[in-house]
């Protein structure tokens, strides 16, 4: 439903194009003599972006050839300069790839059948080739002046060069070289490094030699560092989020981890580190960090609206964000919401058996948090939260407040150590049965009013290569916390959850497919101090949802509780045991409410293939399996839940936006009252 008004709008709302007088139309350009498909040696894709002219494209860039479908974009049209041009694009595009002796041999003009825009000719173009036969390396590239290096560090040089011999030449292989080489000696502390390179080409034997000379200079530390667009105490804050200091060996990566340090205070518009590198003589590289700040505070206001089953809720949102609270670099961050939530709500006396009214009811909430970075170590961040909410179900009306202090510990840009405390009272009001859940056989708990006290750790340990779109390198968490005992508060209970994450691109050589392999397997457990004392339905532990287990809907993925909707009565079975599909005297299908518990075990696991496409587009083709149990002592893994899906990526500024689809293919009859498919739409992978 989305997308119908845009495509309404594209269709019949965009000006339509206009093609020059006396100008043809390119509907389509192709190639002959290159191979065939898109992962042809030298494919049709390839060459097209090496040109000039382009072929028109049509609403969702369907086959030109099919002819049907409005234009999208720019028309192209023929130009017989810029294809002579383009003849001579396609020979050095060859050249760049080892064929050295390819030839373009000329177009040919197909004329189409149907007109373009206004009754423009059109045509196809298709441009013919020989690209004869591809040159590659006689041996491996040599590598001179490195012998003032140590040894380790003349080791890593040689594994980074290429191609390497009976490889293919690449133009673009050897300056990624050339770059790569740069790099890695200026990680070294050889700030005052260079690398050049000299190819030969022998295009009568098909083969290329190549040398890369490296003037390494001496090794370097970091001199002077010079704050430009901060004073006083403020210069020296930004000093230390630097992680590194005057007379430390110089490593290029620290100057691009301090950048986007920086950069994440979201007080600065601009930040630059630059390197003095025009003294080579001189030790000690001198450092000047740039910086232009940004309005540090924003603001936003705005209405929300909430359809739920049972349930509509309407809202104005307000927040307010202080990037640089009390002139301190400290971030403060403040919420609000106040509208009116609307419920069926069902209730029962003795002289009216049921009596459904529609309730307008006040809902709203106000949360805070304040994150104190450098709290006596440049390595210590502070935060405090704070919340109250007022909220509205079907049911009954629920009341929250909480505080949540917490102290993260990083020593290092991999590993994160976090202990906190939480806090939390929960109280409910009109609810129609405190006992609904105590009347199943489930372990989950309901009071009219709670009181949690809890200590929670956390260990992170994460060396992907991008948070959002991760594509190598591994990921794991570890969260513990423990309520009750001698923290006081109404339960009394353990919890563990962890997970582990693995993420694998797929390359051949230095040929990067887009492919990335991912998984994940986690779980978590709960043990109560007493048996007898129950665990808060809102403290238990739940699966499903786009981010775990992907064909159920969020925390369905476990035990449930089901009420008939017309009387708000538990759905049972002859034993006791919860029914989520009763039907009535006349053998009818009877509607009713699931409710999620959560439960005190749970395990899941994903596998993940991962697949990018031109135009920020990408596919990904997924299988989730896992379960969340009432007890630890009833889990079962051949009780595991199954689900396949597919789904679509676009990168856009914010990272990926994700649509999948999921399908159960052999749900438990547990989950009967379930979909067997669900839909999911977020920002970032799944995992």
């Amino acid at each position: 439903m989305i997308f119908a008004p845009f495509m309404l709008i594209t269709l019949l709302g965009c000006p339509k194009p206009v093609v020059p007088l006396g100008q043809t139309v390119v509907e389509d350009i192709r190639f002959e003599g290159n191979g065939w498909g898109p992962f042809a040696r030298d494919g049709d894709g390839l060459l097209a972006d090496t040109i000039e002219t382009h072929a028109s494209k049509r609403f969702f860039d369907v086959p030109v050839r099919a002819d049907w479908g409005p234009y999208l974009g720019d028309i192209g049209t023929m130009d017989e300069e810029l294809l002579a041009g383009d003849g001579d694009r396609i020979v050095t595009w060859y050249a760049h790839h080892g064929w050295f002796d390819a030839k373009f041999l000329g177009w040919t003009t197909l004329p189409r059948k149907l007109t373009g825009p206004g009754g423009a000719p059109a045509v196809d173009l298709v441009a013919t080739v020989e690209p004869g036969e591809r040159s590659r390396l006689d041996t491996d590239p040599e590598l001179l002046g490195t012998t003032t290096l140590q040894k380790p560090l003349r080791k890593a040089l040689e594994k980074l060069i290429g191609p390497r011999a009976g490889d293919p030449f690449s133009l673009a292989a050897y300056t990624d070289t050339l770059t790569t080489l740069q790099a890695q000696l200026q990680e070294r502390s050889y700030a005052y490094s260079k690398v050049s390179g000299h190819v030969t080409v022998r295009p009568d034997l098909h083969q290329v030699h190549i040398t890369y000379t490296i003037e390494p200079g001496r090794p370097c530390v970091f001199g002077d560092i010079t704050v430009a667009g901060e004073k006083g105490a403020l210069a020296e804050r930004i000093r230390r989020e630097l992680d590194f200091e005057t007379g430390d060996g110089f490593r290029a990566s620290k100057l691009l981890a301090a950048r986007q340090r920086l950069y994440g205070l979201g007080v600065y518009s601009l930040v630059e580190i630059l390197p003095d590198l025009r003294t080579p003589d001189e030790r000690g590289v001198p450092v000047t960090v740039r910086l232009q700040r940004r309005p540090s505070r924003q603001v936003a206001v705005g209405p929300s609206a909430a359809v739920e089953t049972n349930t509509q809720k309407l809202s104005v949102n307000a927040s307010f964000q202080d990037d640089d609270a009390f002139k301190l670099l400290w971030r403060w961050k403040a919420d609000a919401e106040a509208g009116v939530a609307t419920a069926v709500d069902v209730t029962q006396d003795s002289t009216i058996d049921q009596q459904v009214t529609d309730t307008f009811t006040p809902i709203g909430s106000l949360s805070q948090m304040l994150t104190i970075p450098h709290v006596g170590s440049e390595k210590l961040t502070a935060t405090g939260a704070t919340s109250v909410s007022l909220d509205r179900e079907p049911s009954y009306r629920e009341l929250e407040a909480q505080m949540a202090p917490a102290l993260s510990y990083a020593p290092s840009q991999k590993l994160t150590l976090s202990v906190g405390y939480r806090l939390k009272y929960h109280q409910y009001f009109d609810f129609a049965d405190l006992n609904l859940v105590e009347k199943t056989k489930l372990s989950a708990t309901v009071r009219e009013k709670s009181l949690l006290s809890l200590m929670e750790q956390s260990f992170i340990w994460d060396t992907r290569d991008d948070k959002l779109a991760p594509t190598r390198n591994y990921y794991a968490s570890l969260k513990l916390g423990e309520a009750g005992g001698p923290l006081g508060g109404d339960m009394g209970f353990f919890r563990s959850e962890g997970e582990v994450r693995g993420y694998r691109s797929m390359h051949v050589g230095r040929t990067d497919f887009g492919t990335v392999f991912a998984a994940r397997l986690g779980g978590g457990v709960i043990v109560q101090y007493d048996p007898n004392v129950g665990v808060d339905v809102d403290e238990r532990l739940t699966l499903g949802g786009g981010s775990s287990v992907r064909g159920w809907a969020e925390d369905r993925l476990g035990p449930h509780v089901c009420y008939v909707s017309e009387t708000q009565g538990l759905s049972l079975d002859a034993a006791g045991n919860v029914d989520c599909a009763p039907v009535d005297a006349d053998g009818q299908p009877v509607d009713i409410v699931i409710e999620p518990v959560g439960g005190n075990l749970k395990a899941f696991g994903n596998l993940e293939v991962r697949q990018t496409l031109p135009y920020r587009l990408g596919v990904v083709l997924f299988v989730d399996a896992g379960r969340v149990w009432d007890r630890v002592e009833n889990a079962a893994f051949d009780e595991l839940q199954w689900s396949v899906g597919a789904g679509l990526r676009y990168t856009s500024p914010i990272g990926p936006i994700r649509a999948d689809f999921a399908w159960v293919p052999e749900p438990d009859p547990y989950f009967a009252a379930e979909p067997a498919w669900a839909f999911h739409l977020g920002i970032g992978e799944a995992f």
